[in-house]
């Protein structure tokens, strides 16, 4: 979902056209915010497949379309970005692996897992580092 908050603020709208792309075809959200809310758990910082199994109305990754209420209080500026989104081809999107809080968007599923699996990768390193220091 469109949230404000996370680094990367420009791309709200093309993130907002991610989801309006998504919704005219007909597709899953897979927004991460809705599994967190799914779970009560904000805290999450990482969606394991685990998690995609959650039976909430919310997951979005199970239930088409929006979910049956907001999961935040939106900003009157969000709303605007939403109303506002660009026309694109994104049906994707994942965080970019140098941790800059930007993103990569992908018109194809192809291409948006290799973006994917290159961020997995690099998180995966980080994680074992962090992990390491005493």
């Amino acid at each position: 979902m469109v949230i404000p908050g996370f680094k990367g603020m420009p791309v709200y709208d093309v993130i907002a056209s991610v989801y309006m792309n998504r919704l005219a075809k007909e597709m899953p959200l897979q927004a991460c915010p809705t599994i967190k809310f799914a779970m009560k758990d904000f805290t999450i910082t990482r969606i394991y497949e685990k998690y995609l199994s959650n039976p909430s109305p919310y997951n979005t990754y199970r239930k088409k379309g929006l979910p049956p209420g907001p999961i935040c209080t939106p900003l009157p500026a969000t709303i605007d970005i939403i109303l506002n989104a660009p026309n694109t081809n994104f049906l994707y999107f994942v965080a970019k692996s140098d941790f800059s809080g930007m993103h990569h968007f992908s018109p194809t599923y192809e291409e948006h897992n290799r973006y994917a699996i290159e961020y997995q990768k690099a998180l995966d390193i980080y994680m074992a580092k962090k992990n390491k220091k005493p």
